[in-house]
């Protein structure tokens, strides 16, 4: 995809595509979580950035054609994970706040929440396209 057309059908597909993967890492179990990137980055903090990314887009693009429930429980998780942001929350961008941490138990139920309102299974994603994996 070298051009950004969002008026193209396969570029609203592949970004909705990423928007599905984007909420499947989020609502799955936390070792399944864990599989997602590899282990040499913050694996948290990139569940949250798929997230940011491909919601921010999908919204400025498509909102029209969303729902309101759609767009409500997008929001609700992006804020949940705001809430989480922030210096002072540290302890919870690491392998076992996603094991453990409440906060983390939320997003995985808003962001199966989020599944349901565009009728996507929850599974774990596929690995993305566009990270580079050290040594590969």
């Amino acid at each position: 995809m070298s051009e950004f057309d969002p008026q193209n059908p396969e570029t609203r597909s592949w970004l909705f595509l990423r928007l599905k993967h984007s909420l499947q890492g989020l609502a799955v179990d936390a070792e399944s979580q864990l599989t997602i990137h590899p282990p040499t980055t913050v694996q948290a903090d990139e569940l949250a950035l798929d997230f940011d990314s491909w919601f921010r887009t999908c919204v400025s693009n498509y909102e029209s054609e969303l729902s309101a429930t759609q767009v409500a429980t997008l929001r609700a998780l992006d804020e949940a994970l705001d809430r989480m942001s922030g210096e002072t929350n540290s302890d919870l961008w690491t392998p076992e706040a996603l094991r453990t941490s409440t906060e983390w138990e939320d997003v995985r139920r808003r962001a199966g929440e989020a599944l349901k309102t565009f009728s996507w299974p929850l599974a774990v994603p596929p690995p993305c396209p566009d990270v580079v994996v050290p040594g590969a």
